[in-house]
């Protein structure tokens, strides 16, 4: 496959084998040569098993507690100081697809650089002329309840 994504190996970490798996399929459809883990507990296990030098972005998911992903980011950066990390911001394939996409472009090769203004709103700032599209996506958060509701 002919793309400036052909090769990149991708190490993907987090809580969900679902998210993980439809993750590296579509990596690997993108010409990325990508891996996942679920063993997101197991910060030894991570860091001897999946060695930084072996990988160019290491994506971490929600699922992973903040102490392990900061562990883990600390031990990749020491044993690889080139290797992007990527935090994942949703489990939602297409916005990971697209956040691994962008870790990969230097940053003066990207056009746009959006960023968050302290009332979160978002704003944009363009380096030169583009036609600019924004996705907005959503999480559906199912709630149970469990036990006996007053009333009944």
């Amino acid at each position: 496959m002919n793309s400036i994504y052909a090769g990149k190996r991708v190490l993907s970490i987090g809580a969900r084998r679902r998210v993980l798996e439809a993750l590296t399929e579509a990596l690997n459809r993108q010409g990325f040569s990508a891996v996942w883990t679920n063993r997101h507990k197991d910060v030894s296990f991570l860091i001897r098993e999946f060695d930084a030098l072996a990988f160019d972005i290491i994506a971490i998911g929600r699922g992973v507690r903040p102490e392990n992903k900061e562990r883990l980011k600390q031990a990749y950066r020491e044993q690889n100081p080139d290797v992007t990390i990527v935090d994942g911001l949703a489990p939602i394939t297409n916005l990971l697809v697209d956040q691994i996409k962008l870790a990969c472009l230097p940053d003066d090769v990207l056009p746009v650089r959006p960023e968050t203004d302290r009332e979160r709103h978002l704003v944009i700032e363009t380096r030169e002329s583009c036609h600019l599209t924004i996705k907005q996506l959503y999480l559906k958060l199912a709630v149970s309840i469990k036990g006996n509701v007053a009333g009944e």
